[in-house]
């Protein structure tokens, strides 16, 4: 493209090629294919106003420097500061242009001199403009060079775009960028489009879409940026993402893509083909984003699954421990010769309740209950028989003779004579016989340590106490021997 990309042009002056290639092609195309010109002479009356351009590139401060006597408040004049253009397509005026506008100034010279700045401003702000018109032989030969005429004999044009397309015009020209078109800040009005699209985001994902002080979601907005940079539309579009979280970052959100797009294009066939553009991209950004949610919420599921498989395997390996041990237990059980007897031993633990609980398996819960009830019982009975509730029988001097007894049954030796007692008392001395040793001694002191004081009477009045009987006293004045009764 050497008429467009020519050494030696400035910024404006290729925009302003570029924007007269856009207007001939559109005028072009805007025809139908046998209404379109066939010949040099019918190209250049067709495309006529199409290859002319008015840019107001000129600051109108810039034009004040021709003129004489200009007030200082004329030239501070906030609507000829040249704020509404870009510094780089600022140019100074063409060498014709101070010859018109002197020739105005002497007429509007004693309207300005009163105050009145309304008139000269809104003129002077319509011809700082520059005005360009190409031949028709330099616009076709730089279409011939894209592709969208075809050439014949001797490198002329020979199709002056009758077979071209919207799709083929758009594609094969350079990108149009902006230019001023109209006199200050009133430009074309652009056109803002919003694009918004909703991608829910599952449970517990907010945290890991969002990254270390937002590091993820910045990364993957710079990157929907990138590929937005790259459609074919004069203005690329602003992509923004935000996250709705409702109740917190463990529970159900949205991410909301936004995509804000101003339309510069101003002929129907650039929106129609630019919209289509800006229509596919958004597609494209809402798949990208809903396959990263999609990503992330896998990524939580395998932790997730992983973490469970981990606690599973962790419990696995308790629970076969267990049951290692209780097997060993029950085997060390089956082994032991006196393992009935060394459960008899056990004393069930104080405040167990006979209460019956309502249920089906409450019957089975109270008949275990009133079985150890009843077990405790009858061992501490046993006990206080056989004087187990006294000091171990290596401290004392005075010995119950059940106490001796069992003493000698827990350390191993026979009895002479079978003990004397219920038979809560015998089966006990049973017992610890079969358990001589360690087992049996051990049961011993937890039989001495359950031993506790008597209570307290509570002392009645008086007048409420009952009085014995005058035999009640003569019996107990004479003793139990004066009647012939034994002691065991």
């Amino acid at each position: 493209m050497p008429w467009v990309t020519e050494a030696g042009l400035s910024l404006v002056e290729r925009r302003r090629r570029v924007a007269v290639l856009h207007q001939t092609c559109s005028a072009i195309v805007a025809v139908a294919p046998q209404q379109r010109p066939r010949s040099l002479g019918a190209f250049a009356n067709f495309t006529r106003s199409a290859r002319k351009i008015s840019t107001f590139t000129v600051a109108p401060s810039a034009l004040l420097r021709h003129f004489d006597d200009v007030p200082a408040e004329l030239v501070k004049h906030p609507e000829l500061q040249p704020s509404c253009v870009e510094p780089s397509l600022l140019e100074e005026p063409p060498a014709i242009l101070p010859h018109h506008v002197r020739r105005q100034w002497g007429i509007q010279k004693e309207s300005v001199a009163k105050g009145d700045f309304t008139t000269f401003v809104r003129w002077i702000k319509t011809v700082a403009a520059v005005a360009r018109t190409y031949s028709a032989e330099e616009v076709a030969e730089a279409l011939a060079e894209l592709q969208l005429f075809s050439l014949g004999v001797n490198r002329e044009v020979a199709d002056f775009g009758r077979d071209m397309s919207e799709a083929q015009m758009l594609e094969l020209l350079p990108r149009r960028e902006h230019l001023p078109l109209r006199p200050g800040c009133k430009q074309h009005a652009v056109q803002v489009h919003y694009f918004v699209r909703t991608v829910p985001m599952p449970a517990g994902c907010t945290g890991a879409f969002l990254g270390k002080g937002g590091s993820a979601s910045k990364r993957l907005t710079s990157q929907l940026q990138g590929i937005a940079a790259k459609v074919q539309v004069f203005s690329p579009p602003a992509v923004q993402l935000r996250l709705h979280s409702f109740g917190g970052h463990t529970k159900l959100g949205t991410v909301q893509l936004t995509m804000r797009w101003h339309r510069f294009e101003r002929t129907r066939p650039q929106a129609k083909m630019a919209m289509h553009h800006i229509q596919a991209l958004v597609s494209e950004l809402h798949q990208i984003v809903a396959e990263s949610v999609a990503s992330i919420y896998r990524d939580r599921l395998t932790a997730l699954f992983n973490r469970r498989a981990d606690r599973a395997e962790i419990r696995w390996e308790a629970c076969r421990a267990y049951h290692e041990a209780r097997l060993l237990e029950r085997r060390m059980k089956q082994a032991s010769p006196n393992d009935s007897a060394s459960r008899g031993l056990l004393l069930p633990p104080h405040g167990v309740s006979r209460q019956h609980q309502s249920g089906r398996k409450g019957m089975a819960r109270q008949r275990w209950r009133a079985a150890m009830h009843q077990k405790r019982k009858d061992l501490l009975l046993a006990c206080g028989e056989l004087g187990l509730f006294q000091a171990p029988c290596a401290r004392l001097v005075k010995q119950h003779a059940g106490q001796l007894d069992a003493c000698r049954a827990a350390n191993g030796l026979s009895n002479r004579s079978p003990p004397c007692g219920t038979g809560a008392a015998q089966r006990l001395m049973q017992q610890l016989s079969a358990c001589n040793g360690e087992t049996a001694l051990e049961a011993m002191d937890k039989f001495s340590a359950c031993r506790v004081a008597a209570d307290r009477p509570i002392r009645r009045p008086k007048h409420l106490r009952p009085k014995p009987s005058r035999q009640a006293k003569r019996a107990a004045a004479i003793g139990p021997t004066a009647l012939g009764i034994s002691p065991c």
